[in-house]
């Protein structure tokens, strides 16, 4: 399944077209969010047969691969408009983190408790203390981050310090920080000037197409 997104001058989701594997052929369908207005922040995964992504105001929007059910779940009722979050999902569980860049010490993780009941409901799962990872706050602003992604099978999340440069995991389950590396920058000539590039990651899944040989044992 493959989705893609319509939008207007202020990147509002307007409509959706879908093209299904199984079929064909693409599907465009007009948005049924009709009482919400869907701007798209750029995070977003596949899980259960749904597209999710996060929108302003610690929500999420989802919509099928029939582009039939079109459904907005809110993560917290009393949160402020903006677009610091993140989704993904690990373990069968479709995670959400609010990452209030600018606005306190700690990001929270979220989860959905049951995908296939008629209501959506998120759960707090833990909050992450944030000088844990990338020391005391700076003077001027915040911290300046980001979440690389989630380990599909275990307790981790990676994030990217943009300030120091590193790659690092967290596990959640121990609380234990490790520097994977530190990446040098990544530049980008505009107009004569050069500048930082915001880098993306990809997790890797390997598809063994037979099973691995097993080691000798003498």
């Amino acid at each position: 399944m493959v989705q893609e997104h319509y939008y207007d001058e202020d990147l509002f989701v307007v409509a959706v077209e879908i093209y299904s594997s199984e079929t064909g052929i693409w599907v465009f369908k007009e948005s049924r969010w009709s009482e919400w207005d869907i701007r798209f922040t750029g995070q977003m995964t596949y899980f259960n047969g749904f597209l999710h992504f996060c929108i302003a105001s610690n929500a999420v929007a989802s919509v099928d691969t029939q582009g039939q059910a079109w459904r907005v779940s809110r993560v917290r009722h009393n949160a402020v408009y903006g677009y610091s979050s993140s989704i993904s999902h690990s373990q069968g569980r479709l995670l959400y983190v609010d990452n209030n860049v600018w606005q306190n010490d700690t990001l929270s993780i979220y989860i959905l408790e049951d995908h296939n009941s008629e209501e959506w409901t998120w759960a707090f799962k833990q909050s992450i203390y944030k000088p844990d990872l990338f020391g005391p706050r700076p003077a001027q602003g915040g911290w300046d981050y980001y979440i690389a992604a989630f380990h599909p099978n275990g307790d981790l999340v990676f994030f990217y310090d943009e300030r120091q440069k590193r790659l690092m995991s967290y596990d959640m389950k121990h609380g234990h920080v490790h520097v994977i590396c530190t990446l040098g920058e990544v530049l980008k000539l505009v107009h004569g000037e050069y500048y930082d590039v915001r880098r993306l990651f990809l997790p890797y899944v390997p598809l063994y197409s037979g099973a691995l040989a097993s080691p000798s044992i003498n």
